[in-house]
């Protein structure tokens, strides 16, 4: 009902004739339980720009997605209206009462600001007021034996200089599972991603005479595009971890504890970059590279006639920030008409750097003969090792070109490439050809075909009309649509995970088989993002009368795709998940009331 009234209060906010510019800040319940998941909306009627989210907004909330901005225009009463919002889903961290600073959006120069959000949070229902005194002496030693770690490479680089940051997972407890929440964010940097392969991530490493068995999560290319201290917020997971309870059970061989589940939230150590600026005195021809690279250009052909088109290739390799590279312009004669240049750039990071090479094609062509001297070509790169300005010259070149752009007698001596292409629009020869005439009164008026292709426009039209009409009334009907092509849509992200099971790419595939399990239960029943959670899937498939069994399969599966997507598992290959997922698409449609 709550969801209900939330989603009623955003279609009323929609339709309102927005007078007066108004950032309304709403949320989809104000009482919440730990661990649950709520959506902050912000709207805006009218189509502001530069939005600036409230500064308090991850304190004492994850942030799971978001903001995804949505636009909205209607034309009413000849006049056009517009809106805009932006909305977050959230999770709460700790039990208490929080207030969410306003949020604030610019239009025409001014600011506007949203009302506080006041979100009351409490214990999810089951939880345990308190732990035993062994439980909490094993929950307070939990950090000790789990824990996230963020390590770089380099803590002091230049400005353009790569870094390389690594998050790895430390664990001598016994971890059940582990979920993302929340990504690391690199304000001030580009970013490239280094392939990190799941199933050899794991190894092993003694710390302070006890082993662990680290995995990596992620690793990332960061460069730094401006200057100063930068910080890397850090990675947020949620981890799965059994712990001994003080429940036992008598056996014949004594008192056994049962095991009980935990979640607990690890937080990788904070960490800051310092980026100092180039060197002054940089000269023109630095294009931005820093690293270490070779440059070298190509001119082909040398010997041309007036009109031909000259290739003039320009390519920097090696290892640096190569995406980051502008393109060096050759100085032509005034003689020649110069195209834009064609990009080509390739790059990889199997050495945990950005290599690759980036070439730059320009297209030139001569308009009068005679001889050209195309001057030598520099590019200068910053090398952070030597600390110094490198700069590589290309060899100059003469071209010459043969004939001339007009003959003696005035008149033009070639056509020019692009005045052929504009010749089927131009002025056209006169007809030599015989003409064919007609016999008066021999026309196609009153004839029988003419009659027919009279009518048959009208019955055309008439049928489209028909199916028009139809097409709108099954589109109207978005649940029923929805319904109606969930399992071909799940099968399509099922096709996928089979495409990205070939490629080997764990994380990639344990993600396709997930969301085509939950992309299946979304369309199938109608339920949002935030509706898709185990305890209401659970609770609409038993109103559904899904066997028990079809309904432990699928909570198994998706449980197990959530954990192998970061740490490595054995109890079932790829392959055998792949083909559950299937069955159990298969079992739901035919149990499903």
């Amino acid at each position: 009902m709550k969801h209900f009234t939330f989603i009623i209060a955003l279609l009323i906010s929609g339709f309102v004739s927005a007078q007066t510019p108004t950032l309304q800040a709403l949320v989809s319940k104000s009482t919440i339980q730990v661990g649950s998941r709520i959506t902050i909306s912000y709207q805006f009627n009218y189509s502001g720009e530069d939005f600036t989210a409230p500064n308090n907004l991850t304190k004492n909330f994850r942030v799971l997605g978001g903001p995804n901005k949505s636009s909205q225009m209607s034309y009413v009463n000849g006049k056009m209206n517009s809106s805009v919002s932006y909305s977050y889903i959230v999770s709460p961290i700790n039990v208490g009462k929080f207030t969410i600073n306003p949020a604030q959006i610019e239009f025409e120069n001014k600011v506007y600001s949203s009302k506080a959000l006041e979100i009351n949070v409490i214990k999810a229902q089951g939880q345990q007021q308190g732990a035993s005194s062994n439980e909490q002496k094993q929950l307070n030693s939990l950090n000790k034996n789990i824990y996230l770690k963020l390590t770089v490479d380099k803590r002091t680089v230049f400005q353009g200089e790569q870094v390389v940051a690594t998050y790895k997972l430390y664990n001598k407890s016994n971890l059940r599972g582990i979920e993302a929440e929340r990504m690391p964010e690199f304000d001030g940097f580009y970013t490239q991603d280094i392939e990190v392969n799941n199933n050899n991530s794991r190894t092993r490493e003694v710390i302070n005479g006890i082993p662990f068995d680290v995995f990596t999560l992620k690793k990332t290319i960061l460069i730094p595009q401006k200057t100063g201290e930068l910080n890397l917020i850090p990675l947020e997971i949620d981890a799965i971890v059994q712990i001994q309870s003080d429940k036992a059970v008598n056996t014949w061989f004594g008192p056994r504890y049962q095991m009980k589940d935990v979640q607990v939230l690890l937080k990788s150590n904070p960490m800051k970059i310092k980026v100092n600026p180039l060197p002054s005195g940089a000269p023109k021809s630095f294009y931005g590279a820093v690293g270490n690279f070779k440059f070298a250009t190509q001119i082909s052909p040398q010997q041309l006639a007036v009109n031909d088109a000259l290739n003039y290739v320009i390519k920097i390799s090696g290892t640096g920030n190569i995406p980051l590279i502008k393109n060096p312009e050759p100085d032509f004669p005034q003689e020649f008409e110069v195209y834009d240049p064609k990009l080509k750039s390739k790059s990889n990071t199997k050495t945990n750097r950005i290599t690759g090479s980036k070439s730059w094609d320009y297209l030139a062509i001569p308009r009068n003969g005679g001889e050209y001297e195309l001057e030598a070509l520099e590019f200068t790169y910053f090398n952070p090792s030597s600390k110094k300005y490198v700069t590589i010259s290309s060899d100059s070149a003469t071209i010459t070109v043969t004939g001339s752009s007009l003959a003696p007698d005035g008149q033009a001596n070639q056509v020019i490439k692009q005045d052929v292409s504009r010749m089927g629009t131009d002025i056209r020869f006169i007809h030599t050809s015989p003409t064919k005439l007609s016999v008066e009164g021999d026309t196609f008026y009153g004839t029988v075909w003419f009659y027919f292709w009279l009518i048959f426009p009208l019955g055309l039209g008439g049928l489209a009309h028909i199916v028009w009409n139809k097409q709108n009334e099954m589109k109207a009907d978005t649940v029923g649509m929805k319904k109606r092509k969930a399992t071909k849509m799940a099968k399509s992200q099922l096709k996928n995970a089979a495409n990205v099971l070939k490629s080997n790419d764990q994380s990639a595939f344990y993600e396709a088989v997930s969301n085509a399990l939950y992309g299946y239960l979304s369309n199938k029943f109608n339920l949002s993002n935030t509706e898709l959670n185990k305890p209401n899937i659970q609770k609409v498939l038993d109103d559904a009368q899904v066997t028990e069994g079809t309904l432990k399969e699928l909570l198994s599966t998706l449980d197990h795709c959530e954990m192998a997507r970061f740490a490595p598992v054995s109890n079932i290959s790829k392959e055998d998940l792949f083909q559950q997922a299937e069955n159990i698409i298969v079992k739901l449609e035919d149990e499903i009331k």
